[in-house]
């Protein structure tokens, strides 16, 4: 059921989205690429464990927060598409690396999309101001990491659901 919706965002962003592809430069492609397979490589290095004493099969048991740099790099600079397939590149590599689980794909690339409409967001004043430093951004975005997390573990766990929410709120405290 959450890949559904997943998907359905996806077109959802696609489709409001579909001027940026009009207007995509040659240099934009070569950010876009490049920070692609930073972003690949990043989400497969440096796993943090979460606890030690996580059964392997949660979905996310450790997370890869250098995987978000790319993401967070092309956040500042790239339309908003582009910037969702660096972040479902990530996700990749952090799928390969240790859940085989297809929603962490979506994880990445909606966290990364939320990065970017806070820094690339045009209002005025002092909170608007902050929402724009990378620093503030990527904090809430570690925060909208973490929620999509234990979103995934509770839609994937193979157990009653108050067991899945159980583990869900051990990997949402971490």
């Amino acid at each position: 059921m959450l890949l559904i919706l997943y998907l359905a965002l996806t077109v959802v962003l696609f489709y409001a989205y579909r001027a940026d592809f009009r207007h995509f430069s040659s240099r934009q492609r070569n950010w876009t690429s490049g920070l692609a397979v930073l972003a690949l490589i990043a989400g497969l290095m440096f796993p943090l464990d979460l606890f030690p004493d996580l059964p392997a099969n949660l979905p996310v048991a450790a997370l890869t927060l250098v995987a978000l740099i790319p993401a967070l790099l092309a956040a500042a600079f790239l339309p908003v598409t582009a910037v969702f397939l660096i972040g479902v590149s990530s996700g990749l590599g952090m799928m390969l690396g240790q859940s085989q689980n297809v929603l962490v794909l979506f994880n990445a690339g909606f966290t990364a999309v939320f990065a970017t409409l806070l820094m690339q967001q045009n209002y005025r004043g002092q909170l608007c101001r902050w929402l724009r430093q990378p620093v503030v951004a990527g904090i809430l975005t570690a925060f909208v990491l973490t929620f999509l997390s234990g979103l995934t573990t509770f839609a994937a766990a193979d157990a009653p659901w108050l067991t899945a929410l159980d583990q869900t709120l051990v990997v949402m405290r971490a």
